[in-house]
């Protein structure tokens, strides 16, 4: 029983900071790229 509401705390967990941490990846990549290519990746999108 406590074992299972552990599992889904810590689903829970890992589904609200994935997310930010994809971001923060996606926010560094861009601070490293120049501003050319991040515009011609915005425009691939």
């Amino acid at each position: 029983m406590l074992a299972r509401y552990a599992a889904i705390a810590v689903s829970l967990v890992t589904y609200f900071l994935a997310p930010n941490a994809v971001n923060a990846c996606v926010e560094g990549l861009a601070w490293g790229m120049d501003r050319s290519s991040v515009e011609r990746l915005l425009a691939f999108l």
